[in-house]
This record gives structure tokens, C-alpha cells and sequence, in this order.
């Protein structure tokens, strides 16, 4: 048991950071829902929606490259310090293109221009999301550091969020207070990066930095990749639909979105487990328990979908509840497919299969979604259909990963 100690304990830290990352949506999203109304709350949603795509270009996939890395040379201190400053400044520069590309659209492009300011405001989670170091705890297996940070203030911005948010006039508060939430964390965040890591920050040699941001850059396009259809859909739904109807797509989505979470933490702990340690025997035991309550959870939503959504919105539409239905046949596939790719697939070294993956299954989904949209028969509905059928092709091509082309089930330790 004292071997899987820190495995555990990561697992149980980023289980209380997850469940605080349930919860709170789960408690604040259904109060968004009844104060600012669906249209406004659609409207929010879509604008978080398209700050998440600059979110993935400033990660660059060093969520899953660096953390690679930094649990390989977790016990050089000297190399940990040149990763980490290295891919700070690289953070920073695109930070700063990023800011440049998304002002542009949204001064030029109606859609967004009609509500500038709270586009504007919403490029805080941006700052805030891409400096915040989640890959360098992980990769040092040392989550439980992070876990407290990120519960105390999202614990905090949450009775703001009651406190100044009290009608649909005040739908500007949310970005402010989801802007500072991460931003604030920041010093406190490098604070304890310093005292626990011995972290020294300085500027690397030009050729390092270059190193890092090439090695990150296929991780990069298989970021992109995921983000093209796991957060398109209600993106594409916010510029060919209203905002009445993207708020009621959201409600479906941001569900989809809160469930799927749950195995995220499974995902990150696994990934540097199982780089290091090769231990195919517990990652099948876990695949198949995790697997089993997923269907038993999934089972129970689609039998009792409207009193679910009335429960935790109050409210709900009859399109809501089929796409949320349609919804739980994306989950029922997305778990299996997360857990074989990067925690298996990639950590044993078949990164590139894992992002072969993405890639060919966000070309099916962009493909598909821009010929029905050019025949103008687009909707919502057909948004969702196609995501099914996306995830059902990327499972399906990591399970002859596993199974045929690297036969890792077919060991108890890969070598």
C-alpha cells in the first residue's frame, strides 16, 4: 500500500478540487439560469466558450508535454527551474498575441462587437487560466498544494457571485469575478511553486525555450483538436441560433461538461503514474470500475433527464432534454476514450497515435458541421448527433491502439 501513497493522495486531492469544480457550477449555474434568464446566461456561456480557444493556445499542451517531463526529472531541481521558466515566458508571449488576435475580433465582428465589454472582460480567465502552474503540481505529484488554493478562492468568488449578481443587468459581474478568481490565485500559486520545488525563475537560453515549444507542439494541435468539438458545438450553436437557444443548449452542455469532469482528475493522476510506472495490471482494474459507474450514473440521467434539469435549473425545454439525452451517449463514450488515450496511450509513449486520434476525428467533426451549415440545414440538434458520432470514431480507433496495433493489454507491465 505504501507505494501507492502518493497516488492516493493526488487522487484524493484532485478529487476534493474536482468536486469543488462540480459543485460550484452545479450551485451557481442553475442560480445564473433563474437571475440573468436563459438568453442572458446563453450569451455568458458563448462568450466563455470562445475565450476557451485562446485558453488552449496559451496552454500550448503543456498540460500534458511538461507534465511528461517534470515527472521524469522530478528530482533534478535545476532542470525543473529551466522547464518552468521556460514555458512561462513562452505562456507570456502567447498571452500577448492572444490579446491582440482576440481584440481584433471582437472590434470587427458584430456578433461580438454588440457586447464588446463583456468579451473584454472575459479575456481575464485567459491571463488567469494560462499562468496558473496546475502542470508543474501535477508532474511533481503534488497536488494537495493547489487543491487548497483553488478551493478557498473559488469558495470565496462564490458567495460574490450571490452577493452582486441579483438580476440580468448585472451579467458583467461574472467574467469580473471569474477573471479575478484565477488571477488572484496566481502569486500565491508561484508562492508555494517557490518554497516547495526550490523553483528559480530566470530567462533560459533562446535555444531552450525553442526546444520546449517545439516539443510541445504536437500536444498543441491535439489541445486544439479536442477543443474544436468539445466546446464548437455550443460555440457554433451561439453564432447560427440565438441566444435563447444557445442558453438552452448550454444548460445541456455545461451538465455534459460537469459529469465529464468527474473522471478528470483519474485522468491527470494516472498520466505521470503511469508514465513512471508502467503498471498495467491496476490501470485495467481501474478502467473497467471506473467504466461500470459511469454506465450506472449515465443509466440513471437518461431515465430521469426532466427531473434532473428541473431540479438543478428549474427550467427546461423539451430541446434541452434531447440533447442532454443525446448528451449521455457522448459521456458513455468520452470516459473510455479519455482514459485510453493520454493517461495510457500517452503515457507509455504513443503520443503521437493519441494525437493522430484527435486529429483525424476534429477534421470528420469540422468537416461534417461546415458542409451541413453551407446546405443551411445546421441546428442544434445535428450539433450534438455529430459529436456522438465524433467520440464513437476517436474511441474506436484508440481501442485498436491498445488492443491490436501495441497489444498493451496484453501485459501486466510495459517495457
Amino acid at each position: 500500500m505504501k507505494k501507492y501513497k502518493n497516488l492516493i493522495n493526488n487522487f484524493f486531492s484532485l478529487y476534493v478540487l474536482q468536486i469543488t469544480n462540480i459543485i460550484i457550477p452545479l450551485i451557481t449555474l442553475p442560480y445564473l439560469v433563474r437571475v440573468l434568464g436563459v438568453e442572458k446566461f446563453g450569451l455568458v456561456s458563448f462568450s466563455q466558450t470562445f475565450a476557451t480557444f485562446f485558453i488552449v493556445l496559451v496552454d500550448f499542451g503543456f498540460d500534458l508535454s511538461i507534465v511528461r517531463l517534470i515527472s521524469i526529472h522530478s528530482e533534478f531541481k535545476n532542470k525543473i527551474s529551466e522547464i518552468v521558466s521556460s514555458v512561462l515566458i513562452i505562456k507570456i508571449i502567447l498571452i500577448s498575441i492572444s490579446f491582440v488576435v482576440y481584440y481584433i475580433i471582437i472590434s470587427n465582428v458584430q456578433k461580438f462587437d454588440n457586447n464588446f465589454l463583456l468579451f473584454l472582460l472575459m479575456f481575464g480567465i485567459i491571463i488567469g487560466q494560462g499562468l496558473f502552474p496546475t502542470w508543474l503540481f501535477q508532474g511533481m505529484q503534488k497536488m494537495f498544494y493547489i487543491t487548497i488554493l483553488n478551493v478557498g478562492v473559488k469558495l470565496f468568488f462564490l458567495a460574490l457571485i450571490f452577493l452582486l449578481i441579483n438580476s440580468s443587468k448585472d451579467y458583467l459581474y461574472y467574467p469580473i469575478l471569474l477573471s479575478l478568481g484565477y488571477i488572484g490565485i496566481l502569486p500565491f500559486a508561484y508562492y508555494l511553486a517557490i518554497k516547495n520545488f526550490n523553483i528559480k525563475f530566470y530567462i533560459p537560453k533562446y535555444l531552450k525555450i525553442l526546444y520546449y515549444f517545439k516539443y510541445s507542439s504536437h500536444f498543441f494541435v491535439s489541445r486544439i483538436a479536442v477543443r474544436l468539438y468539445e466546446g464548437g458545438g455550443l460555440f457554433i450553436v451561439g453564432l447560427i441560433s440565438s441566444d435563447l437557444v444557445t442558453g438552452y443548449y448550454a444548460i445541456a452542455d455545461k451538465l455534459r461538461g460537469a459529469i465529464t469532469s468527474l473522471y478528470s482528475p483519474i485522468s491527470k493522476v494516472l498520466y505521470p503514474y503511469i508514465a513512471k510506472e508502467k503498471n498495467i495490471t491496476l490501470y485495467k482494474k481501474m478502467f473497467l470500475f471506473i467504466n461500470l459507474i459511469n454506465i450506472v450514473g449515465l443509466l440513471i440521467l437518461f431515465i430521469y433527464t426532466e427531473s434532473i434539469l428541473n431540479i438543478i435549473f428549474g427550467t427546461y425545454s423539451e430541446t434541452t432534454v434531447l440533447l442532454l439525452r443525446i448528451f449521455v451517449f457522448v459521456m458513455l463514450l468520452d470516459v473510455p476514450s479519455i482514459l485510453l488515450g493520454y493517461p495510457l496511450l500517452g503515457a507509455l509513449g504513443h503520443t503521437n497515435f493519441v494525437n493522430y486520434s484527435l486529429v483525424v476525428t476534429a477534421i470528420i467533426y469540422i468537416s461534417v458541421i461546415l458542409i451541413l451549415y453551407l446546405f443551411d440545414i445546421l441546428t442544434p440538434l445535428l450539433v450534438a448527433i455529430i459529436y456522438v458520432v465524433t467520440i464513437f470514431i476517436e474511441v474506436m480507433l484508440r481501442v485498436y491502439g491498445v488492443t491490436y496495433k501495441y497489444k498493451i493489454f496484453k501485459k501486466d507491465r510495459y517495457v
